[in-house]
C-alpha cells in the first residue's frame, strides 16, 4: 500500500470507499443545502430582530402583578389585549400616549416565554403592527425591568 501522501485522488476513494458522485446530485445536494440554510438563517434573523417585545407599566401595577403572579394590564380588560410594542416603536409610544409622565417602568418581554397568544396588529390609522398579548402576563416572560428613563434617555 502507498503512504497516504503519495495516493491519487482515485486511490483515495478507493481506500475509504468514496465514489465520486454525477454533478448533477452534488448540485441537488448544493441547492436543497443552501436553500435550508438561507431559509434557515432568515428566519434566525426574524426572531433575533423581533426577539423581545415591550410594554409600559406603573411600578404599583408591576408590584401588585408579582403579588398576584400575573400581570394584568387595564386594556386587557377593556379591550382584550395588553398593548405592547417593538424597541423601535417606543419612543412614538410615548410621545403619544405619555407624554409628561414620569415614574413608568418598561417590561422587556420574551415572546417565546408569553402564554398567552401574541397577535401582530395594525392600530386603527396605523400602517406599522404592534404586538397584542390576549391574556394574562405570565411573569417568567418577564426577562427585564427598566425604568422609562433608562430605555429612553431625557
Amino acid at each position: 500500500m502507498l503512504p497516504i501522501h503519495r495516493l491519487t485522488r482515485s486511490h483515495r476513494r478507493r481506500q475509504i470507499g468514496v465514489q465520486p458522485i454525477s454533478s448533477s446530485v452534488a448540485e441537488t445536494f448544493f441547492h436543497v443545502s443552501f436553500a435550508n440554510t438561507t431559509s434557515f438563517l432568515t428566519s434566525t434573523k426574524n426572531h433575533l430582530m423581533s426577539s423581545i417585545i415591550l410594554h409600559i407599566t406603573t411600578p404599583d401595577l408591576w408590584n401588585l402583578a408579582k403579588a398576584a403572579g400575573e400581570y394584568r394590564a387595564d386594556s386587557l380588560v377593556s379591550e382584550g389585549f395588553i398593548h405592547c410594542s417593538k424597541p423601535d416603536q417606543l419612543a412614538g409610544v410615548v410621545s403619544r400616549y405619555y407624554p409628561g409622565q414620569t415614574g413608568l417602568i418598561v417590561l422587556h418581554i420574551d415572546p417565546d416565554l408569553v402564554q398567552p397568544s401574541i397577535r401582530w396588529e395594525n392600530p386603527p390609522g396605523k400602517n406599522e403592527q404592534f404586538p397584542h398579548i390576549y391574556g394574562p402576563l405570565n411573569l417568567n416572560a418577564v426577562i427585564e425591568v427598566k425604568r422609562l428613563e433608562q430605555v429612553i434617555p431625557g
